[in-house]
């Protein structure tokens, strides 16, 4: 949560990275169906009540799961915002705000739970929240491209 920083002030440099919200929840069912955590309240719930990737995206905490994460603070004081769709731009985005030289790292990666269009648009309208804040990261990440990028 980006707000449990606010105590570091200008010592601390907010960073997040932002996915699509259905690609989100779509992988995060996957992960949980590929690494069950009967310690995680929300895989219990998942899997006691077998729901569909749509169901879980409905679920109120989804539904704002990056104004929770990003703790209601504006974009524009997260010094970087990456994008996962443009993962190797976000990290030479990184690299050259931070003059460091972090290795593109792909780990993580499983099969995706397949949904169907009419599920797609279910996830899409109940990620509504979710898909005001990522418009908004976009529109970050772009501006931190042109500024540290050129591009």
């Amino acid at each position: 949560m980006a707000s449990k920083y606010s105590s570091l002030g200008e010592r601390g440099a907010l960073c997040a990275f932002f996915r699509d919200p259905a690609d989100r929840v779509i992988s995060q069912m996957s992960y949980w169906r590929r690494n069950p955590d009967p310690m995680n309240a929300m895989w219990v719930e998942l899997d006691t009540r077998k729901m569909t990737a749509e169901q879980l995206s409905a679920l109120p905490r989804q539904q704002r799961i990056y104004a929770l994460f990003t703790g209601n603070i504006p974009l524009e004081r997260f010094a970087f915002v990456g994008i996962t769709e443009s993962y190797e731009t976000s990290l030479r985005l990184f690299n050259a705000m931070f003059d460091v030289d972090v290795m593109c790292h792909e780990i993580n990666v499983g099969d995706r739970t397949d949904v169907d269009e009419r599920e797609r648009k279910g996830i899409m309208r109940a990620q509504r929240k979710n898909y005001l804040i990522y418009d908004r990261a976009r529109r970050r990440f772009d501006v931190l491209c042109r500024r540290y990028l050129g591009a």
